[in-house]
C-alpha cells in the first residue's frame, strides 16, 4: 500500500517527457531557447531552464509500451513531513499488525536513497548535516538521486558488463595484495621468534652475512648488552641498506 501525508507545496522543480529521438528533442530546443545542458546519457537529457529543468527520456528504452519516465517533481517545505514520511515503512514494520489494522501491510514509503550504503533504514535528525540527510530531505538532492537512479536503471546491463570486465584486475590486485601480507606476517613472526630472544653477541653472528652489505653509520657506537642495545643495533643494520 502506498502511503503518503499532505506536505505544503512551493514550486515545481522539473517536468519529465517521453521524447521519440533525444537528439532531435534537444535540436528543437536549440532552434527556440537558450539553455544550459545539465546532464545527457544514453537515452535521456537534462536542461535547464531558468529555475526548473526538464528531463527528456526517450520512449521506447523500457521496451514497448512501458511507461515509467514521465512525470514531475514538485518542490515542498516540510522537512520534518518528510522525515515521517520517509520513517514510517521502518516504523511499521516493528510492529505486529492488529485484526482490523486500517492500514494493510507493507506500506510502500519514498525512496530513501543510499540506504544501503549508509547501512540505515531510517532518516534520523543526528543525519541532517551529512551527505545522506542532505540527500533524502532536500528536494534538489532528491530529484538528482532520483534520475541518477532511472539512468542505472536503464544502462544496468551495460554497467554490469563494465564491472564483470574488471574482475581480473580486481583480483590480480587481490592476490598482490595477499602476498604482500603474508611476507609482511612471515618476516615479523620470524623476527620476533628467532631475532629477538638472541643475546648481543649472538645476533652480530647470525647476522654476520649481512653486515657486509648493510651502511651502518660510522658515528655508531654499539651499546652495552641490553635488551635496548640489542634492539638499537638491529634496527640500524636492518633499516640502513
Amino acid at each position: 500500500m502506498l502511503s503518503y501525508m499532505p506536505v505544503r507545496a512551493i514550486g515545481i522543480n522539473h517536468v519529465a517527457f517521453d521524447v521519440a529521438d533525444v537528439d532531435e528533442t534537444l535540436a528543437w530546443y536549440e532552434r527556440w531557447f537558450v539553455f544550459t545542458l545539465r546532464g545527457r546519457g544514453r537515452n535521456m537529457a537534462f536542461i535547464d531552464l531558468g529555475d526548473q529543468f526538464i528531463a527528456l527520456m526517450q520512449a521506447g528504452a523500457d521496451g514497448p509500451h512501458v511507461d515509467r519516465t514521465r512525470h514531475h517533481g514538485i518542490v515542498v517545505d516540510d522537512k520534518e513531513a518528510l522525515r515521517a514520511e520517509l520513517n514510517r515503512p521502518d516504523e511499521l514494520a516493528g510492529r505486529t499488525a492488529s485484526p482490523g489494522d486500517p492500514v494493510p501491510r507493507p506500506v510502500v514509503g519514498p525512496e530513501i536513497y543510499a540506504r544501503y550504503q549508509a547501512a540505515a533504514a531510517r532518516v534520523e535528525p543526528s543525519r541532517d548535516a551529512d551527505w545522506f540527510g542532505q540527500l533524502n530531505l532536500r528536494p534538489e538532492h532528491r530529484v538528482a538521486a532520483g534520475l541518477g537512479a532511472r539512468v542505472v536503471q536503464v544502462d544496468q546491463e551495460q554497467l554490469m558488463q563494465s564491472a564483470w570486465a574488471q574482475v581480473g584486475e580486481i583480483d590480480a590486485a587481490n592476490r598482490s595484495l595477499r602476498w604482500a601480507q603474508l611476507a609482511r606476517f612471515v618476516g615479523t613472526a620470524s623476527y620476533e621468534r628467532h631475532i629477538t630472544p638472541l643475546a648481543f653477541g649472538d645476533l652480530l653472528a647470525a647476522t654476520r652475512r649481512v653486515q657486509s652489505r648493510g651502511l651502518v653509520q660510522p658515528a655508531l657506537t654499539v651499546a652495552a648488552d641490553s635488551e635496548s642495545g640489542r634492539r638499537i643495533a638491529w634496527t640500524k643494520l636492518k633499516t640502513a641498506r
